[in-house]
């Protein structure tokens, strides 16, 4: 993200941006991570939360490189929870509940950022021109923005975050599903193979445009489900 924003030259508005993308990516990484840990430990695995890793403390999940692809190239992931299946209460099924909760977790953030996002430009500041061509941004317009970041940076996570690759959540999700005779076979070979998948996906990610294809259509869909509401409302 950071490498798209200087593309065009170092300006005041992509330092601005650059400002209200790190806050934002730094929160949705930490309730991402907290949603597992919490689903762990509803289903009888208390291990992250004794790890301290129940909590918002970005600091507790963060990991370096992926944090840095996150920030540079639009896509990464932060420290996995650990997690010991062994103490859930209803095995697979609870191994699915955790697995997704993280996804779950970024896709109600973007709803909410969304959802209050056209509650502050259409109800608060209805008449405020968003997308202008003067230099500079209101503090208006900030905040828009900063609902914009959080939707699209949380749907970009959920997006990413369902690959079927190590350490992904989109993995763990494809075993909690397998029959036991394929499982060993395809964590084997995904677990030696996934990093340069994940390699493959650094390299040739931004010019396939899945991401942004697949995070674009999500919030095109939130958002005409958020117009519907206020339809409504009004």
């Amino acid at each position: 993200m950071i490498l798209q924003l200087f593309s065009n030259g170092f300006t005041y508005e992509n330092f601005l941006l650059i400002l209200l993308l790190i806050p934002t990516l730094l929160f949705s990484l930490s309730c991402h991570e907290f949603a597992h840990a919490f689903a762990a430990w509803k289903q009888g695995d208390g291990y992250a939360r004794a790890q301290g890793r129940m909590t918002l403390n970005p600091i507790k999940h963060l990991d370096p490189f992926g944090t840095i692809l996150l920030l540079l190239v639009g896509f990464g992931w932060a420290k996995p929870v650990p997690v010991n299946p062994g103490a859930f209460r209803h095995g697979r099924r609870s191994e699915f509940l955790v697995s997704i909760a993280g996804i779950l977790a970024n896709v109600m953030l973007a709803f909410i950022a969304v959802f209050f996002g056209r509650f502050f430009s259409s109800i608060i500041y209805p008449n405020v021109a968003w997308f202008s061509d003067t230099t500079g941004f209101t503090a208006a317009q900030i905040i828009y923005l900063l609902f914009q970041y959080l939707a699209y940076v949380n749907l970009t996570l959920a997006v990413f975050n369902l690959l079927p690759i190590p350490p992904l959540d989109g993995y763990r999700i494809l075993v909690s599903f397998l029959p036991w005779r394929m499982k060993a076979t395809t964590m084997m070979f995904l677990e030696r193979y996934g990093f340069f998948i994940l390699i493959a996906l650094m390299v040739f990610g931004d010019r396939l445009g899945f991401l942004s294809t697949v995070s674009g259509a999500l919030f095109d869909g939130i958002d005409w489900l958020v117009g519907l509401i206020f339809s409504g409302v009004a």
